[in-house]
């Protein structure tokens, strides 16, 4: 419509008219021919035309065809048999371990237990020789138990290298971990020793960097890859965001006393009266957004740190988990698991709706337009983000929960779901 009214058929004529785009007639092109007229009058419309301005030339006579809608037909649509390849993915010495986080790198699947064992799979986006429509070699350390049938070489695989400090949900224990822009480190929370932790992915079982800066246990963190700034939030209910360093080689001898974080944090914000349970980052929004446990979200300028809004969702009993889209809306689950909330970051609330079944797992596209979740009963479904209608839903393993959600990353054509039984 915008293209009609400044370019189009809406810009002149009886289309203007009703679409109330009428000037004042000298802003027109042609509107007066300036050789016929004196110079003294020729004049005086001259320095009216530049104190007031011109209308663009019109360029189409025409109505201009309508911007097609941007959907992902492959998410929307998605076929049962894209879900049906199921994978054994960790193991531990107990039996399965649970998925808790999940991610895609354009040629590697990174997966997280409960336990905190780590899993690298081979993933592409392609099909493979036996019909499905994706390419998928399991991680043979963890599946066959060559690094979870003992105790001992467990702990080569297990993030981190500390133990989770007690107390987190299963929707929680997904926000502990995060990965790098380059897909080379893993930044984890949730350690008995208050610290957060940077991991190679090439060798997860010890931490190459380790963070120290909260007082309590670090609940929640982000990671913003425009800006590469990671952010996180502590039961001493203070956010802190840390700068990370790029461009490092690190596999190289020299690079091993270069720091993967800068030590210090850049910006220490405040604000909080309890406990930080969820921070979100998003650098083309310039905002960091953390709620704490009485429900009260702040929002902070990653530039300065200076608080920006206070938002109230009234989300029953709380919120568990929440995102910042690039689209600078906030997608909010409530800690009843079912309630869902999106809002914009001036703290007008677009849309509610409730889910059947309790939400367990969470992500959103890069576009920021859709919302994929992943519930108790095995189901994931698909939302608009903008006004949260029901898309899509597939049942995609009956009887077992989704621990995890995660897109690929180069189309966003294959949702990646990862359950409570290790699979």
């Amino acid at each position: 419509d915008w293209i009609d009214l400044i370019f189009g058929m809406k810009q002149r004529g009886r289309a203007a008219v009703d679409a109330c785009n009428v000037f004042y007639y000298l802003t027109y092109e042609g509107a007066v021919d300036m050789e016929k007229l004196p110079v003294d009058l020729s004049q005086a419309i001259v320095e009216q035309i530049a104190y007031f301005g011109q209308t663009p030339i019109q360029l189409m006579k025409k109505a201009h065809p309508q911007r097609e809608a941007r959907q992902n037909p492959s998410l929307v649509n998605l076929a049962d048999h894209q879900l049906a390849a199921v994978f054994d993915s960790m193991e531990s010495a107990s039996g399965h371990d649970p998925i808790i986080w999940i991610v895609a790198t354009p040629e590697s699947l990174f997966a997280v237990g409960r336990s905190r064992n780590f899993a690298v799979h081979k993933f592409l986006p392609l099909p493979d020789l036996y019909g499905n429509p994706f390419t998928f070699e399991a991680d043979v350390r963890v599946v066959s138990g060559e690094a979870t049938s003992q105790g001992k070489r467990s702990r080569g695989r297990r993030v981190g290298g500390a133990h989770f400090a007690p107390g987190f949900s299963e929707i929680a224990l997904g926000g502990l971990f995060r990965e790098s822009r380059d897909g080379r480190v893993i930044f984890s929370a949730g350690h008995w020793d208050c610290s957060v932790r940077c991991t190679l992915t090439s060798s997860p079982g010890r931490a190459r960097q380790i963070l120290r800066g909260h007082q309590d246990v670090v609940t929640c963190l982000d990671v913003a890859e425009g800006e590469s700034l990671l952010v996180t939030g502590s039961r001493d209910c203070i956010v802190l965001v840390w700068r990370i360093n790029q461009f490092i080689d690190y596999d190289r001898e020299k690079s091993r006393g270069i720091e993967i974080v800068h030590a210090i944090p850049s910006l220490i914000l405040h604000g909080h009266v309890t406990a930080v349970i969820c921070v979100s980052v998003n650098a083309e929004v310039g905002c960091v957004a953390s709620c704490d446990e009485s429900g009260r979200m702040l929002l902070h300028s990653v530039r300065d740190g200076r608080m920006l809004q206070i938002i109230d969702l009234n989300c029953t009993g709380g919120i568990e988990r929440f995102a910042l889209t690039n689209a600078a809306r906030i997608l909010a689950f409530s800690r009843n698991g079912r309630e869902i909330v999106s809002a914009t970051v001036h703290n007008v609330i677009a849309a509610k709706t409730t889910a059947e079944v309790d939400v367990t797992s969470f992500c959103v596209s890069r576009d920021s337009s859709l919302l994929i979740t992943g519930d108790s009963q095995g189901e994931v479904t698909v939302y608009s983000v903008w006004d949260l209608t029901l898309l899509k839903r597939h049942r995609a393993c009956p009887g077992t929960a989704i621990t995890s959600v995660a897109l690929d990353a180069q189309s966003e054509s294959v949702a990646l779901v990862g359950r409570r039984d290790g699979k």
